[in-house]
């Protein structure tokens, strides 16, 4: 009798006991904190799980998860980053039968009960329970918020729903809630962020940090060349009308304006213009309310820089044009301005295949009159834009002696 009694004993449990309904599992209190209100332990209760359905039931690396997973204890093992974007997008709810704990608290000399609830954790898709740690966390903090940088900072205190559980359930939310703080600070933002761009490389792999970065960089640049873009148009409108840019004042934050009468006249017709173009340009319009004073694009310094470069784009599709026409002739003379400098004027004329043109190539400062400097000039300014010397095929300038003599003279030192 009692070896069979021994042999029983040693008998291993059926196989089928393994897909039996669950078992009961009494969990052990965990203690609260002397300093902390009395609570109702939640792992005190007795849990009885339910049969979980197939669809809820996923493996990963050997664990078997059903429906909840305590994150702080699943966080100490390893984790797959499928598991992890998994946990991050469930709501881990305890599960159904888990009575909620709640704090009591004495307002008025009477006891109240302040209940933490489901609805709380499906309002706030970043908290999850643990039930071995008996309190509140956030699980995008925890996955990849620096706590240990944020621990030393906050003088080796464990900081709540990073690594401390948060148990008080009664001022979670509101203006001073402990929910609405955490929400407001640096790092959870920047979890926050680093969880969608996880979320995103996991559902898109090709989608690199590298390609992201440059995605961003790229609509940024977009963004700039749309503002850009009716300032722009705004110099070339007032170059192709030949009018003075600045006004008496036009400095400063542009006004934008609705009414055409409310236009500043007074800050020069660079800044009427825009004022103006602003009034149907979305773009603009919002780029003149938002834009800081030294990123705005309009002050003098912008406004030459603008016009230096529409001025070399104006000269090489000049120069384009030139080389496709193969063969050009140049005009040339020279004045004293009011500061008397001597200044040579240059201009190109060619065959464009319909009609003859004659284009103005830019004024050159010279030192003196004679042939030798004014050549020297016209040659410089040719190889400036790299046009063919071979193909020029005649020279017009005007009487003077120092532009036509057969031996110094400007053309002969050309034809040279």
């Amino acid at each position: 009798l009692l070896l069979n009694r021994l042999k029983m004993s040693k008998r291993p449990n059926p196989i089928t006991s393994f897909f039996g309904p669950a078992v009961k599992r009494v969990a052990q209190p965990v203690p609260a904190a002397p300093s902390t209100p009395e609570l109702v332990p939640s792992t005190s209760e007795i849990v009885e799980e339910t049969s979980v359905p197939e669809t809820s039931v996923t493996e990963s690396a050997g664990l078997r998860i059903l429906g909840y997973v305590d994150i702080m204890e699943r966080i100490s093992l390893p984790l797959l980053d499928q598991e992890k974007a998994q946990l991050l997008q469930s709501g881990l709810y305890p599960p159904a039968t888990f009575k909620y704990p709640f704090e009591v608290r004495t307002i008025q000399g009477k006891e109240e009960r302040r209940f933490l609830r489901k609805d709380h954790l499906e309002k706030y898709p970043f908290l999850t329970f643990s039930i071995s740690r008996n309190g509140l966390f956030c699980k995008y903090c925890v996955f990849f918020a620096d706590i240990n940088t944020l621990t030393s900072q906050n003088e080796g205190k464990p900081i709540n729903l990073l690594n401390a559980p948060m148990q008080k359930y009664g001022r979670m939310t509101g203006a001073n809630g402990f929910l609405t703080s955490h929400m407001e600070t640096l790092y959870h933002k920047a979890s926050v962020t680093k969880v969608a761009d996880f979320l995103k490389q996991m559902k898109n792999p090709t989608v690199t940090i590298a390609s992201t970065l440059d995605q961003e960089y790229r609509k940024s640049v977009e963004k700039h060349r749309l503002r850009l873009k009716s300032i722009i148009t705004s110099i070339i409108f007032a170059g192709k009308l030949g009018i003075a840019f600045r006004g008496h004042r036009d400095d400063g934050r542009l006004e934008v304006v609705d009414e055409v009468d409310e236009i500043d006249a007074r800050s020069g017709n660079f800044r009427a213009i825009l004022q103006h173009t602003a009034r149907t340009d979305i773009v603009l319009q919002e780029h003149l309310k938002e834009c800081t004073l030294n990123a705005s694009y309009i002050s003098k310094t912008a406004q030459n820089e603008l016009i230096g470069c529409i001025g070399k784009q104006i000269v090489k599709k000049l120069r384009d044009d030139v080389l496709q026409a193969r063969f050009y002739a140049i005009m040339a003379d020279e004045t004293t301005d009011i500061a008397r400098h001597e200044q040579l004027t240059l201009v190109i004329r060619f065959f464009d295949g319909s009609r003859v043109r004659e284009e103005f190539l830019g004024f050159s400062t010279v030192k003196d009159m004679s042939g030798e400097e004014i050549s020297d000039s016209i040659l410089a300014r040719l190889r400036e834009l790299d046009i063919p010397l071979d193909t020029m095929v005649g020279q017009c300038y005007d009487g003077a002696a120092a532009m036509c003599s057969a031996r110094v003279g400007v053309q002969k030192r050309i034809q040279g």
